[in-house]
């Protein structure tokens, strides 16, 4: 895939991200951005707007790191980059993919602990 298509992919995924975390703030008013972390917003009826922008914004973040990969000289800097930026797309995956426990829990569950 070519630089510009990753950038495409890239700006699309964390787009969605802002405009979901922006309609959940609206949606699900009992949550605020400032008291809460963003893995709360994947709890409760619209928890599956923030699960997929999760994932699109991983899925953006790897196409960060690709597009880092095909556009610079290869050398050691940009092969740390790369990697940094896939690892934390691969993060942001398991985040949309698992979900989280509410906040104040003593108890974790399965799918928490792997988030």
């Amino acid at each position: 895939m070519s630089g510009r298509r990753l950038g495409t992919v890239a700006m699309l995924g964390v787009g969605w991200l802002v405009a979901a975390t922006v309609a959940l703030h609206f949606l699900d008013s009992d949550l605020s951005v400032t008291d809460t972390y963003t893995s709360d917003y994947a709890l409760g009826d619209y928890g599956w707007l923030m699960r997929s922008a999760f994932v699109a914004v991983g899925v953006g973040t790897v196409a960060i790191g690709l597009g880092l990969r095909e556009t610079l000289a290869p050398g050691k800097r940009v092969t740390a980059s790369v990697v940094l930026f896939l690892i934390a797309g691969v993060a942001f995956l398991v985040g949309g993919i698992f979900n989280t426990d509410p906040t104040g829990v003593t108890e974790l569950s399965a799918t928490g602990t792997v988030h």
